[in-house]
């Protein structure tokens, strides 16, 4: 158990021994955390310093609630899935719902002159979609405007419309928003993986703005690089 260090409170002693403990393999990914009680025994502080001390490891992201049965160390369950819009259908057993939008401003400075778009959103555990499309493409492919999960990716359908596009990635990390936090049902600070694809004609206009969201804790991307 390790000392006190000039100025800490008790919750934070018994969290960061907690915190080497877990580092150290003493309790392992899964493993269960002594409970309030057990800490308030082992410790020999009231039950709201142990409470805290749990909190905190909460809410940092290293230990997750499971209802009434305690803390457990957080475990990475990682799915390896391939980015890019000729990957398989992401909507696929999600949610999917459509309707005309105004635009975000990262989609609109990307679409410009666009002030309302269609989007495609499908949400399924772990995993969000966001599809901008554009008017003009919506109404060469009505599928897109349909509630019913596309059974292909987004490129095929492009390549049935008769288009020839230029397709571009950019990933970046990031903490979520409260919505998407609860839309994908991540545990507190948990980051996500973000996609944004963009889709061009020929003439250079966007015409397709993707966002994907993926959840960091249980999502690796696979993408393909051009030699």
């Amino acid at each position: 158990m390790g000392g006190m260090v000039a100025g800490e409170h008790e919750w934070e002693r018994i969290a960061r021994d907690l915190l080497g403990k877990i580092q150290r393999g003493v309790y392992e990914p899964g493993a269960q955390l002594p409970t309030e009680s057990e800490l308030r025994v082992e410790y020999g502080v009231a039950r709201n310093t142990a409470q805290r001390a749990l909190t905190w490891l909460v809410g940092k992201g290293y230990v997750a609630p499971r209802s009434t049965r305690g803390v457990f160390v957080r475990s990475y369950d990682r799915q390896l899935v391939s980015a890019g819009l000729s990957a398989e259908s992401r909507e696929a057993d999600a949610r999917v719902e459509v309707g005309v939008v105004e635009p975000p401003a990262e989609v609109a400075a990307r679409m410009p002159g666009l002030t309302e778009v269609w989007r495609r959103r499908a949400v399924r555990p772990g995993h969000l979609v966001d599809a901008y499309i554009a008017p003009e493409l919506a109404e060469r492919v009505p599928e897109l405007r349909g509630p019913k999960a596309l059974g292909d990716p987004h490129a095929v359908w492009l390549q049935r419309a008769g288009l020839e596009v230029e397709h571009q990635a950019v990933f970046v990390a990031r903490m979520p928003t409260i919505e998407e936090e609860q839309l994908l049902e991540l545990l507190p600070a948990t980051p996500l993986l973000e996609q944004t694809s963009t889709v061009a004609d020929a003439a250079g206009r966007v015409l397709v703005v993707r966002v994907d969201l993926y959840a960091g804790d249980r999502t690796a991307l696979r993408a393909n690089l051009a030699p």
